[in-house]
């Protein structure tokens, strides 16, 4: 959250007598009113059924008194985020949250998105919700109030999000949860203070590994490295072997990005979230113990455990490094930042791909040299929840300290930046506490049966729960088709009497489980989320009663069809660890390896048992098995990787950040972006990006001519368009107007858009008539655009047309009656 200080002049006031502030809106209201400009704008916005608008910027309060003003469904919601300093320039009150207040509300930047579950909860839970910009943020310069406003808040806005999927969308992590079941049997809080006093040092994939592998490297003997698994690889190559691997991403991608790991199976701990990648943890025969709560369900046994905070993989460790018991907490490669220009350690796949280039959202955060350096909007988040931790963990053990190694890292308060070479508190590494902990995690044969054995008994219990929730859920539902009487409107007493037993069954057996199983995929429930209408929302009707009881059973029968899917493949799993425990030949097991995609548990078969011991054919299906598991894990043309080729050469997105490194005047990112170019595959497209780039550098260095020869020469029309719109802009900065015509006449076969400007282009060259005319043609295409008639009447007046102007004012009026540029216009006559 940031505090912008806007001190604004005095007000302009136009024609129609609306004042505005040139610090806020330049001269976007000088010659048309608010109107035209909002709903040339912002009418699709008034078109919603159902929506929470938050719009960024009030645009001199013009916006908000226009809103205020306008007819709309009464299930859309506007509210207004304005800078404060402007709102008590502009004499306006907040009034978000105060009763009778209307569908129009005016908040500061100091609002705190959780209240949106206070005020507006049934657009949060249906996700309709949109972030807005105002005029004010659209026309924002780079590093303006308005352009700094946005981003702080687009940031929030995502971590809102963010928030919003694993609190009430947990859908993903509940599934992994429930595939780990028969894998996670080693809680980390059983090990709480084991390695108590040691030193940590956190390896983090960020571009400052590079600057200090050496020292980590030369160093490994003296501390307790916690990495994340991401690096593995790079770990393999410098030969540094950590003490913990950390895991937390449910998505394959972990897998892809991860596998390295398995080279250190001998001699590593895996530290993971309950909701790690399944495939990762399963064909993983190392070490293990988890972190989070085993089960979403309340269950007393598993109440309690070290807790896994995100967004990011290091947020976790962190926690972990904590609970061990580390003093000192030392970070390298955890940037939370492009620290260097980049976004990742040399040895990854995205710093060989520039990966950063394909961000569309970037912000900037202050790094510990005091620079402002490009982040991602979840890199941000994972800074600011790192804050919060430090901040915690120093009320709580004020013995540990942290520390980072990257110069280039985000700051983080709490943490102090030390270079490699002066640290001084490192103490012989705890040896003995890590052979312990290692042997306190190794587990006997009999003592994972028995673990696996326990968790297929709470999963059937928990099977047994939810088909009573399913099948009573099932009879709430049947007996909603009886609920209203069709005479008298009204519930029948019998079927309410019946609706209101089941209800209480339910609520019975859902009991201290209602959150999770609502957060489990709140998409399940949201009819009962539904606005009321608005002459029901002080006492709803009947037919409101019927559709939210009607919503509680359908949101439970769904989510228990869901979980009973979700308990029988856990117990599926749990049966072939048994298996594999067991003995079982891999013959018959082979078959569900493949199911799972899950070969490598073969090695874990191997672990437990003697495979001399087999005929031919099961050791045929072990080599098979090894050999499949051994392919995916070389494998490095992913589809992930391809994924990211694609977004790393996304040309809109790196036509967007040329645009951007213009206006910021930076040859630096524009050589950045030129260097990328060699990685299109296309030739004609590597060709024209980088004739892009060097006519940008050109633009930069205010070298014209050679710009615009520049531009002009791209071909491809993907690129092209937006050359012919930079070349467009130097020709009028210069007033070389003739030139500027003939571009606009090429835009506008990319876009009938471009006849607007080209009879603005026509009118300033004095030849008014021809610039009607040629609107009118644009019009009779977009007969819809009310702000583009107003500009044709002004036109027609310029050229004496009165009649015609009078008559195109007429029309405007007679579809929009309260148009007060039209008005204007018309009493100018």
């Amino acid at each position: 959250m940031i505090d912008i200080k806007l001190e604004l002049g005095a007000p302009e006031t136009n024609s129609f007598g609306e004042q505005y502030y040139p610090e806020i809106n330049q001269l976007l209201f000088s010659k048309q009113s608010s109107e035209a400009v909002f709903k040339a704008n912002f009418s699709e916005l008034l078109d919603q059924e159902e929506m929470l608008y938050l719009i960024v910027g009030s645009d001199s309060g013009l916006l908000y008194e226009f809103l205020k003003r306008q007819k709309f469904s009464s299930n859309v919601q506007f509210v207004i985020v304005e800078l404060n300093s402007v709102i008590e320039q502009l004499g306006l009150t907040v009034d978000l949250g105060r009763e009778d207040n209307g569908n129009v509300h005016l908040t500061n930047e100091f609002f705190e998105f959780g209240l949106l579950f206070n005020f507006f909860e049934n657009y949060v839970f249906r996700h309709k919700i949109q972030l807005v910009r105002s005029m004010s943020v659209i026309d924002a310069v780079m590093g303006s109030p308005y352009q700094l406003f946005w981003e702080d808040m687009t940031n929030r806005y995502m971590n809102f999000q963010n928030y919003i999927t694993v609190t009430h969308e947990a859908r993903q992590f509940d599934d992994a949860r429930l595939y780990n079941a028969a894998d996670n049997l080693v809680p980390i809080i059983d090990h709480r203070g084991a390695i108590e006093g040691s030193t940590a040092v956190i390896l983090g994939g960020g571009p400052t590994l590079d600057d200090t592998i050496d020292w980590i490297k030369a160093h490994q003997k003296d501390v307790v490295i916690f990495s994340a698994a991401r690096i593995s690889k790079r770990l393999i190559k410098e030969q540094i072997t950590p003490d913990f691997f950390v895991s937390v991403d449910p998505h394959n991608v972990s897998f892809d990005n991860s596998k390295g790991i398995y080279s250190f199976e001998d001699e590593s701990v895996l530290l993971n979230s309950y909701h790690v990648n399944q495939k990762l943890l399963s064909q993983w025969r190392g070490l293990t113990a988890y972190g989070g709560t085993k089960y979403g369900w309340k269950n007393e046994k598993y109440s309690e455990n070290v807790g896994v905070p995100g967004p990011n993989v290091i947020n976790t460790a962190v926690s972990f490094a904590v609970e061990l018991g580390c003093h000192n907490i030392i970070f390298s490669g955890v940037d939370f930042c492009f620290a260097h220009g980049k976004s990742h350690e040399s040895g990854s796949d995205e710093a060989k791909l520039s990966s950063h280039l394909g961000y569309k959202e970037v912000i900037k955060v202050e790094a510990n040299s005091g620079e402002m350096t490009p982040t991602q909007i979840l890199y941000a988040s994972g800074r600011d929840s790192m804050e919060v931790q430090v901040s915690d963990y120093k009320k709580l053990k004020p013995v540990v300290k942290f520390y980072s190694m990257g110069w280039a890292s985000a700051k983080i308060r709490g943490v102090e930046f030390v270079e490699p070479e002066k640290i001084q508190f490192l103490s012989e590494k705890t040896e003995q506490q890590i052979a312990h902990l290692k042997q306190a995690l190794n587990l006997s044969k009999e003592q994972r049966i028995e673990k696996v054995e326990e968790t297929l008994g709470e999963l059937e219990q928990q099977k047994k729960r939810f088909k009573k929730i399913k099948q009573l859920s099932a009879d709430g539902l049947k007996a909603m088709g009886k609920f209203i009487d069709k005479t008298t409107q009204q519930p029948k007493p019998k079927a309410l009497e019946k609706v209101k037993r089941l209800r209480k069954k339910l609520d019975r057996e859902v009991g201290d489980d209602g959150e999770w199983l609502f957060s489990y995929n709140a998409k399940n429930f949201a009819d009962t989320f539904k606005p009321a209408n608005e002459q029901d929302q002080q006492q709803p009707s009947t037919d409101d009663l019927a559709e939210n009881l009607t919503g509680y059973f359908k949101g439970l029968n769904s989510v228990a069809e869901q979980l009973l899917d979700l308990i029988d493949k856990s117990k599926e799993r749990g049966n072939i660890r048994l298996d594999e425990l067991k003995g079982k030949a891999p013959k018959e097991i082979f078959p569900y390896w493949k199911r799972w995609g899950e070969f490598g548990r073969a090695h874990y078969w191997m672990k437990w048992h003697d495979k001399t011991t087999l005929d031919e054919d099961n050791l045929l299906i072990l080599e098979e098995a090894e050999r499949l598991f051994g392919e995916e894990v070389e494998k490095t043309d992913t589809k992930q990787f391809q994924l990211m080729k694609k977004q790393s050469l996304d040309l809109p997105t790196l036509i967007a950040k040329v645009d951007t490194a213009i206006q910021i005047q930076s040859e630096h990112q524009l050589n950045t972006l030129l260097d990328h170019a060699e990685n299109f595959e296309t030739e004609q497209i590597k060709e024209d990006f980088a004739r892009l780039i060097q006519a940008a550098i050109a633009e930069v260095k205010q070298d014209n001519d050679t710009a615009i020869t520049f531009y002009l020469n791209i071909v491809s029309k993907e690129v092209r368009h937006f050359a012919l719109k930079r070349a467009l802009n130097i020709y009028l900065a210069v007033k070389h107007y003739d030139n500027a015509m003939v571009l606009l006449e090429e835009l506008c076969t990319f876009s009938l858009d471009y006849m607007v400007p080209y009879a603005d282009m026509v009118a300033l060259l004095g030849q008014p008539q021809m610039a009607s005319e040629i609107l009118g043609m644009y019009l009779s295409q977009h007969t819809e655009k009310t702000s583009v008639h107003l500009k044709l009447a002004q036109y027609l007046l310029d050229a004496g047309m009165n009649d015609k102007a009078r008559q195109e004012l007429e029309n405007i009026l007679q579809s929009d009656p309260d148009n007060q540029t039209a008005k204007q216009l018309l009493s100018s006559l």
